[in-house]
């Protein structure tokens, strides 16, 4: 069900999106369009901060920029590594295992785990591993190898 922001766009409602979208369910449960109260800031950028803080107030909030310091914080705490950190050793791990499992082209694999470029992959890999994707694979399956 669609209904029309304080902004006037509309915007699928669901529970929490319901107090942001600006829309309430009348007695017979169907959704009605509030308008905003008098007090409320004629300008977007003050509109769009009061919505986010009503965000952040309901029951779960919202995680939004402001958040993400005290997320990445507490990502950091639990895990003991950067979320960023965790992704590219995720991703350099399984490049390692598809390098030695497979015959699949470097480039292809830098591709597949994620890295835009073989030369960012090849920077990450041999910061990681000290040596070169080309010449792991190679000592993993020997001089016969591409």
């Amino acid at each position: 069900m669609l209904g029309q922001t304080l902004a006037g766009e509309s915007c699928e409602l669901s529970s929490a999106s319901e107090i942001l979208c600006g829309a309430e369910k009348d007695q017979a449960g169907t959704l009605r369009s509030l308008q905003p109260p008098e007090n409320f800031p004629s300008d977007p950028a003050q509109r769009r901060a009061a919505i986010l803080k009503a965000a952040r107030d309901l029951p779960g909030g919202i995680s939004t920029a402001d958040d993400r310091d005290s997320s990445a914080a507490r990502f950091t705490h639990a895990f003991g590594q950067t979320p960023m950190s965790l992704l590219r050793t995720t991703r350099l791990r399984r490049a390692r295992e598809l390098l030695v499992t497979t015959d699949t082209p470097v480039a292809q694999i830098a591709h597949d785990v994620g890295f835009v470029g073989r030369s960012n992959f090849s920077r990450a890999f041999r910061k990681m591993y000290s040596v070169d994707p080309t010449r792991f694979r190679k000592i993993a399956f020997g001089p016969q190898s591409k």
